[in-house]
């Protein structure tokens, strides 16, 4: 047992690590989750950054700096702004695909956003630029307005200011963050009208700072009604206070200063109208001890999971405050404790079950196993909690060493379920850029992501700022975590990347068992040791299905601490769990056709661009056009969208000769560019003068030239000629040309033994008068096809004929049109 004196590195290490589960956000459950790209997931609140703000007891000053982190692999914009509505409205400030970017209090009050000396909220809106929407539409993700889903989180410090690395030193006294509340969990507080903090307290030194922000545009009356927990004797049970706030007002209520010391309980913030934000400081000036707690929504989740608890590990000791949202009715509650492995630990029947009165909050303590060796993984758990009606827990970790500036302590909202509705999916980078057409490179996909907005990783010793988090899996099934590590400007960083690639680690956590992330060696978890050193970035974990059934889930918790910090040096974050679309298209395809062509100078010749995904066209997407410059030539279209068929048609001519080149491109961005990533197709044109196009054309019969047939060879059953038809067409081109090749037949004959000559191309069915065929040039700038002659006859009056006509066949419809220019006729004539 650590007692009297700062843990040596390996031990710092270890409770770095087992720190790795604070948060100041609950989760919603799932029934009242966002959707992909939906707007619920675009914002983010913060009820108070603060700009050197002091607390009462002399504690600070204290400034913060705020993290923003892109969950999407397309860029995003994100404004700032110190009201939901109206107010001072900053940015766009431009985030690649899934980078960060830090403000700093300093930076924050330059924008006009939080007071000198004081504390403000932060409203955080993120939307797609017109080229991250342009290839969501064109790639059928989105079609409507969509926007991105982002994650934040704010870590404040004193009584030096936090820099846009977020890295603290011993000149830090007290650390602590939040986790911003999302526009998902603004929802379930009925548009943040109606909050708890389910631990304020004055006993034992502590003391409580509650800030209620009116983030309205217009004044805004709240009540906040204070109640007593249970066991708690001083004061009075219940106290009331309410304040009206004018648009973008803080209310702050310094709480030794409405009830007496030792007393302990829970807030209840109920605003006249939506628009208000809450949180919670709790602090201890003697040991310089600082935790934040955010509001939780008073929800309908009956379920929610504590994925850290200490049971005196190295001097770690939990407690879990329970509070019944329900105040007509009692509230049974049972709490399951699982091991890392997902075995349910056996408890004395105080730690699993309690019966709250309505209202009512209380405090369970979980305590040493001095059978179990202090540093034996069997001392951390996680917790299922299970109620009959809606509740909130708050899990309390603190540890005491010897004396005042030797305390650690966090404080996070036992989350309830996420949203997982939709089948879980994944796709590895290569996956992802060939579903999405090449305009994701470098990118894992994933249908369901926990986000953790600041990781950072100390020096080669393990001093400094170091993050871990906690993954817990309460379901029965086993679920699999593929987490990466990510620069500020989202680049991947070991070891969850190739080259610049993202390249997650897979991570199996047990059905009720937890895992836990940490860049040093550890008995815990999975070890991210090759995590770069002096790193501040951020994680990002892919959710998918493992073994077992049913419908599986993770919750997540993360801390972040310096044992270089004068006192306490932690802050505890909790993982937003988001939706993502999926990828349902593949095998994209452009062709533009004819690929090569002949013209005369002054014809109008269509060209026809076909897209299709797997085979199947894609209609509603916008394709462009463009045509080389030589001769003077004309597009009738730069742009078009593609028809049910898949199909846009465009038409080209040229009063001059030249040869042009005419382009198609998808233009999956909208920036009406061709960008090297986007799928294109180009197709050739020769313009000839009028009278130079022509064809010479030969009918050939067992590789000899021919111009007739004896009728004694189509006479009688089962008799047929075969012969072969030759387009040369003048002047030379490039193969491919598109032709078409038509016969037509005369009936010479009168006689009493009269035939209608009948034949077929090799490409059709059956025998007709006349017939079409559709073909391009190949070698030598000759088409070919072979023409079967059924029937025929000749007598002294004459003999049938079969005329041939060769034409272009302007843009490859494979119909004869009256713009197609014939370039010859040939004749076969059947004698007697």
């Amino acid at each position: 047992m650590q007692t009297g004196r700062r843990p040596s590195r390996l031990m710092r290490v270890v409770l770095a690590l087992l720190l790795a589960t604070g948060s100041l956000l609950t989760l919603v459950s799932s029934a009242s989750g966002a959707s992909p790209l939906s707007e619920e997931q675009s914002r983010v609140t913060f009820a108070a950054v603060y700009n050197g703000e002091t607390l009462p007891g002399n504690v600070g000053p204290v400034w913060s700096t705020v993290v923003v982190q892109n969950l999407e692999a397309l860029p995003i914009e994100i404004q700032l702004r110190n009201q939901r509505v109206g107010g001072t409205i900053r940015g766009p400030f431009t985030l690649a695909p899934r980078a960060a970017r830090a403000f700093t209090a300093a930076e924050l009050a330059g924008l006009g956003l939080v007071p000198t000396g004081g504390s403000a909220g932060l409203v955080i809106e993120a939307s797609f630029p017109d080229t991250s929407q342009a290839i969501l539409t064109e790639l059928g993700i989105c079609t409507a307005t969509c926007r991105p889903a982002i994650a934040a989180i704010e870590k404040h410090g004193g009584p030096s200011a936090l820099g846009n690395d977020l890295r603290t030193t011993s000149a830090f006294q007290s650390v602590s963050g939040a986790t911003g509340i999302r526009d998902d969990d603004w929802e379930a507080a009925n548009l943040g009208r109606n909050w708890v903090l389910p631990v304020v307290q004055t006993n034992n030194g502590w003391n409580t700072l509650i800030k209620v922000v009116n983030l309205r545009n217009q004044q805004n009356q709240v009540t906040v009604t204070l109640r007593r927990s249970r066991a708690v004797t001083a004061g009075d049970q219940t106290y009331t206070l309410t304040q009206t706030l004018n648009a973008g007002q803080t209310w702050t209520i310094d709480l030794s200063g409405v009830v007496p010391p030792e007393w302990v309980g829970a807030a209840f913030i109920d605003a006249q109208l939506s628009g208000v934000a809450v949180v919670a400081e709790r602090y201890k000036p003697t040991w310089r001890m600082l935790l934040t707690i955010e509001g939780v929504p008073r929800t309908t989740a009956t379920t929610r999971y504590a994925p850290l608890v200490f049971r005196d590990y190295n001097n770690w000791n939990t407690g879990i405050t329970l509070v019944n949202l329900d105040t007509t009715n009692t509230n049974t509650l049972t709490l399951t404790y699982y091991d890392r492995n997902g075995a349910a630990q056996v408890v004395p029947p105080e730690l699993g079950s309690i019966t709250l009165q309505p209202g009512e909050s209380a405090f369970i303590y979980r305590p040493d196993i001095s059978a179990v060796p202090s540093l034996d993984p069997a001392r951390v758990n996680a917790v299922v909690i299970n109620g009959q009606r809606p509740f909130v827990a708050a899990v309390d970790e603190v540890k005491y060493l010897a004396g005042p500036g030797q305390g650690q302590a966090m404080s996070y909202i036992a989350p309830a379920a996420p949203d997982v509705d939709g089948t879980k999916q994944s796709w590895s980078a290569a996956e992802t850029q060939a579903r999405t057409a090449g305009q994701v490179t470098g990118r894992s996909w994933f249908t369901h992501t926990l986000a953790l907005p600041l990781f950072q990783v100390g020096d080669t010793t393990g001093q400094g700022d170091v993050s871990g988090f906690t993954l817990f899996n309460p379901t029965a099934r086993q679920q699999l975590a593929n987490v990466q590590l990510l620069g500020m400007n989202g680049t991947p960083v070991a070891p969850s990347q190739v080259g610049t690639s993202e390249n997650p680690v897979l991570v199996a956590v047990p059905a009720g068992g937890y895992a836990v992330i940490y860049p040093y060696p550890s008995d815990f978890g999975t070890t991210f040791n090759a995590a770069p050193r002096n790193f501040t970035g951020t994680a990002l974990v892919g959710v998918t299905d493992g073994a077992g059934s049913g419908t599986g889930f993770l919750v997540g918790v993360s801390n972040v601490v310096n044992y270089q910090v004068q006192g306490d040096g932690s802050g505890v974050f909790v993982l937003t769990p988001t939706r993502h679309p999926a990828l349902t298209l593949t095998n994209f395809q452009l062709v533009l056709q004819p690929s090569t062509t002949l013209a005369t100078v002054g014809d109008d010749v269509p060209f026809v661009a076909t897209l299709t995904s797997g085979g199947n066209p894609l209609p509603g997407r916008t394709i462009r056009f463009q045509i080389s410059d030589e001769g003077d030539p004309t597009l009738s279209d730069t742009m078009g969208t593609t028809d049910s068929d898949g199909h846009v048609t465009v038409t080209v001519t040229n009063s001059q000769a030249a040869t042009n080149t005419i382009t198609a491109w998808w233009d999956l961005n909208g920036n009406g560019s061709q960008d090297a990533t986007e799928l294109s197709d180009s197709s050739r044109v020769t313009w000839v003068a009028a009278g130079q196009l022509s064809g010479q054309i030969t009918v050939k019969r067992n590789n000899t030239p021919i111009t007739t047939v004896p009728a004694g060879d189509l006479t009688g059953p089962n008799k047929t000629v075969t012969v072969q038809v030759e387009c040369d067409i003048n002047p030379d081109a490039p193969t491919g040309v598109p032709i078409l090749l038509q016969f037509t037949t005369t009936d010479h004959n009168t006689g009493a033994t009269n035939v209608q000559p009948l034949a077929r191309w090799a490409t059709q069915q059956s025998p007709s008068s006349s017939g079409l065929t559709s073909l391009t040039t190949g070698a030598n700038n000759v088409g070919s096809a072979s023409l079967i002659l059924f029937e025929g006859d000749a007598d002294a009056n004459g003999g049938d004929t079969f005329t041939i006509s060769c034409y272009l066949d302007y843009g490859l419809t494979g119909v004869l049109e009256p713009t197609d220019p014939l370039l010859n006729t040939a004749t076969i004539t059947v004698t007697p």
